[in-house]
């Protein structure tokens, strides 16, 4: 399966950069083909790619449809659903508080992921999203990335 991830930033290892990191390289490792997308490359994107994980910052470089698009951030998740307008897509919430964590509502959104209680909170109470929409998936950590 290829997989479309999105992320405002794979500049400097963060929170949801490291996220990326760590979900790609597992999807991979299962056999799966991740692609990492973001307008603003770095360091992240350089372990992505030394990982044999493809990043583009440009989704016209994709010459192959993939077959859900893992959403994180409104604007880059956006982009890339309406690149991509059949593709099925699951937006991810990492956050209360800032404007990039607003979840987009578009017709092949299929399912929304909040990464603790505070982020279901805001998507349902703040933003109206039927609860049977939102499933929760609790942040981790790969050990072995440390």
């Amino acid at each position: 399966m290829r997989i479309l991830i999105t992320n405002n930033t794979l500049a400097t290892p963060a929170g949801t950069e490291m996220y990326v990191r760590d979900v790609a390289l597992a999807l991979l490792r299962r056999g799966h083909q991740p692609v990492a997308y973001s307008t603003q490359l770095g360091k992240v994107a350089q372990m992505l790619h030394d990982a044999t994980v493809p990043v583009i910052d440009d989704l016209r470089k994709l010459a192959i449809k993939p077959d859900i698009i893992h959403g994180h951030h409104h604007l880059d998740t956006m982009t890339a659903m309406l690149h991509f307008p059949q593709t099925p897509a699951v937006y991810f919430c990492h956050g209360w508080v800032t404007w990039e964590e607003m979840p987009p509502l578009f017709p092949t959104l299929q399912h929304y992921v909040a990464v603790d209680d505070l982020c279901f909170e805001r998507l349902s109470c703040e933003h109206g999203i039927a609860p049977e929409h939102i499933h929760t998936i609790r942040n981790f950590v790969d050990l072995r990335m440390l």
